[in-house]
């Protein structure tokens, strides 16, 4: 017993994902494994975790919606390495699930170009979609008077 305790502490040592599992760290590889036959509503939160002001966004987002009792779920989508997600997720206590779209299919998908970018899907489909022809703030601004909005519909 005592030795299959050291080979585990050992190997969670030097293999992240094992202790990714260990702090049960939502990272997830697609939105399937995310929405749980769920159709919604969701709100994206696109980010990257070497862009300051993305994971700040997608960290007040979390903390507007929790706050205000937002019945939406919060995914943040980012095209970082895992390697890079673990510590981040764990040093900002992130958490929100994370999908690591490493190939850019939900960036795609969804024609988003930059982070930080938002989008709020209902039944499979874009309900609000952020614009880049807008400032940070005012983008903050409007989408979270949506989510106040949505309350009310989605209680």
């Amino acid at each position: 017993m005592k030795k299959v305790l050291i080979l585990f502490l050992f190997y969670s040592f030097f293999i992240p994902e094992i202790y990714c599992m260990m702090q049960d760290i939502p990272i997830f590889a697609s939105m399937d494994e995310v929405k749980n036959k769920k159709e919604g509503p969701y709100l994206l939160v696109f980010f990257s975790t070497s862009c300051q002001i993305c994971w700040n966004d997608l960290i007040e987002m979390k903390y507007f919606i929790d706050k205000n009792k937002v019945n939406i779920k919060i995914i943040g989508i980012s095209r970082d390495s895992r390697e890079k997600l673990i510590p981040f997720i764990e040093k900002y206590s992130i958490s929100c699930s994370i999908v690591n779209d490493r190939k850019g299919k939900l960036y795609n998908e969804y024609e988003v170009d930059l982070e930080p970018f938002k989008l709020i899907i209902i039944d499979n489909r874009v309900f609000y979609r952020d614009s880049y022809y807008e400032s940070l703030q005012i983008r903050e601004n409007k989408i979270k008077k949506v989510l106040l909005k949505l309350e009310s519909k989605f209680p």
